[in-house]
């Protein structure tokens, strides 16, 4: 991802969508990164990322995942295609 590129939260718990613009690589980085946390734009709550899939085998790539305080996945983000 680039500086200027949109993801949309989408929110299980509150049952929303919003929209962020990417501020840097970094930034985009840090919606990855394990042991994160979060916050939902809409009703603040906060998220823990974790991973899921073969921890030891690298060659299979894990899914990034948004869980609550139960651990229970209740956020995805996805990419925002550019309008032609």
């Amino acid at each position: 991802m680039k500086a200027g590129d949109k993801i949309a939260y989408v929110c299980n718990m509150c049952q929303t969508v919003s929209e962020v613009t990417v501020d840097s690589p970094a930034q985009a980085m840090e919606l990855c990164k394990e042991g994160a946390t979060l916050t939902c734009p809409m009703c603040k709550k906060k998220l823990k990322i974790t991973t899921k899939g073969p921890a030891k085998n690298r060659t299979i790539q894990s899914e990034v995942v948004y869980v609550n305080d139960k651990g229970e996945e209740c956020m995805f983000l996805a990419k925002v295609a550019d309008k032609k």
